[in-house]
């Protein structure tokens, strides 16, 4: 109901008018063609981001109580704590780390989020004390908070003002499918080899995400001329 409630204020005179009186250039041409995103290879390389981004987001805060009852020994306050403390500094992470990335440059600053991520998750793979696992999760959460804003920030850069919001919808669409599968997938192994392997799995998965994060992160404008002020930004980014 707050949710309702902030969303309804805060956009209450936004609307299509609203968006398209303010990309004018991009709506000269009143007819948008929306399968036009996949013949761009941002949206290609953006959502195969999220996929892994996304599912290994989900990997953790689905598995990681788990892991800390079955594993680690830990209480059950403590397994939970583990989770909420993941979920609180992501939280926190996203609002305080968005003006450090400004200042880096979203390219530079993920990749460097993305290797606190790992060095972070092999802290995890390693200690064997529940106190100290949670606080390593709350550190997981928080460098983890701005790379979701961070693959849309660069596709909106990459990509026409027409082409935004298929664009978007498209790709966290498939970044929900990489939530749902990936902790499917990290459950099937579990059965077979125990939920030792859930620290492994997710120290792959985000290695795999930093992957796919560096080629994304390559890719260069080429919108029309019109465009050539924003898509300067990115190059300088």
């Amino acid at each position: 109901m707050l949710e309702l409630i902030f969303l309804v204020s805060a956009f209450r005179k936004e609307d299509a008018s609203a968006y398209r009186h303010s990309k004018q250039s991009d709506y000269a041409d009143a007819k948008v063609d929306h399968k036009a995103i996949f013949k761009h290879r941002a949206t290609w390389f953006c959502a195969a981001y999220f996929l892994a981004y996304v599912g290994t987001e989900t990997a953790i805060s689905g598995w990681v109580v788990t892991f800390m009852l079955r594993s680690r020994n830990a209480t059950p306050y403590l397994a939970s704590l583990a989770s909420s403390g993941f979920w609180i500094g992501m939280a926190i992470g996203r609002l305080v780390l968005g003006f450090g990335t400004d200042r880096m440059g979203v390219r530079r600053a993920t990749v460097l989020y993305f290797l606190c991520a790992i060095g972070l998750e092999v802290l995890f793979a390693v200690l064997s004390s529940p106190v100290g696992l949670v606080v390593v999760m709350t550190g997981l959460g928080f460098v983890l908070g701005p790379m979701f804003p961070s693959g849309v920030v660069v596709l909106t850069r990459l990509l026409p003002a027409k082409l935004h919001i298929s664009a978007v919808s498209f790709v966290a669409s498939l970044g929900q499918v990489g939530g749902a599968f990936l902790p499917f997938a990290i459950g099937a192994v579990v059965q077979s080899l125990g939920i030792g392997v859930f620290r492994i799995a997710i120290l792959v998965q985000t290695v795999l995400a930093l992957a796919v994060w560096i080629g994304y992160a390559r890719l260069r404008s080429h919108i029309a001329p019109q465009h050539t002020a924003r898509a300067e930004t990115a190059r300088n980014d």
